[in-house]
């Protein structure tokens, strides 16, 4: 098969209708290998209290959740524009940016680290600010 070629297998669709939350972060973990341990941090939790929510026997506060629903809003944009491919969406959260590029508009946020760390040492704000990049980028190519 030619290398530019999809596979139907390396395309991951999500369902963005959900509001399951629970079921939402479980898609991440196995479709983008978000592991536990960067969960916990992200949202700033044990890992055991991570487990029992996702076996829903424990609640998180809401601005956990929130942070949770941001990173599946924005890992959905980003998929959207990346056209559901697994391979560069991975590549994506995994690859470091020289931040001795020029800056402009168009530039990623994460401009010096990976997409992956970059989420982890921000937090919900710097979610937010990928999805505004990627709200950015997708308005900039429909002209």
């Amino acid at each position: 098969m030619p290398s530019n070629v999809t596979r139907t297998g390396d395309l991951i669709i999500p369902n963005v209708y959900s509001e399951d939350v629970v079921a939402n972060v479980r898609w991440l973990q196995k479709k983008l290998s978000f592991s536990d341990e960067y969960v916990t941090d992200l949202i700033g939790v044990s890992k055991e209290l991570f487990s029992k929510w996702k076996k829903r026997e424990a609640t998180l506060t809401s601005s956990q959740l929130e942070t949770l629903e941001n990173l599946w809003s924005a890992m959905n944009r980003l998929l959207s524009y990346f056209n559901f491919r697994r391979d560069l969406m991975m590549r994506v959260l995994e690859a470091r940016f020289s931040d001795q590029i020029h800056r402009t508009k168009s530039t990623p946020p994460w401009v010096g680290t990976s997409l992956r760390d970059f989420m982890l040492l921000q937090g919900r704000p710097g979610i937010y600010e990928v999805e505004c990049w990627v709200w950015h980028i997708r308005s900039a190519n429909s002209d």
